[in-house]
């Protein structure tokens, strides 16, 4: 495939055993959870919720406590982390 790669995805020239380091597992992870932490600082800051955290929330929830809770001043506040797991299976390759 040609043409222009989105700057998200990173261009790899290098085999498979350089690929399927530890080194550039960690690397990919880093840069996976940092753009998903700046993806859900900006949708609190939008007060957006796609990924249904109100759901999970609600659902650990008794009713009265959830219908308490000023839910999008505390999903604005709420400190979320999250992890990546990188698991390379397949390395294509580049003629």
């Amino acid at each position: 495939m040609h043409g222009n790669t989105p700057s998200c995805v990173p261009r790899i020239k290098k085999t498979k055993n350089e690929v399927d380091s530890p080194v550039n597992k960690l690397q990919a992870q880093e840069k996976v959870e940092s753009e998903v932490h700046a993806m859900l600082k900006l949708l609190q800051r939008l007060e957006l919720d796609p990924i249904g955290i109100g759901q999970y929330v609600r659902n650990q929830m008794s009713y009265a406590d959830w219908k308490a809770l000023d839910w999008h001043k505390a999903y604005s506040q709420m400190d979320i982390t999250c992890e990546a797991d990188i698991r390379i299976k397949h390395v294509p390759r580049i003629y």
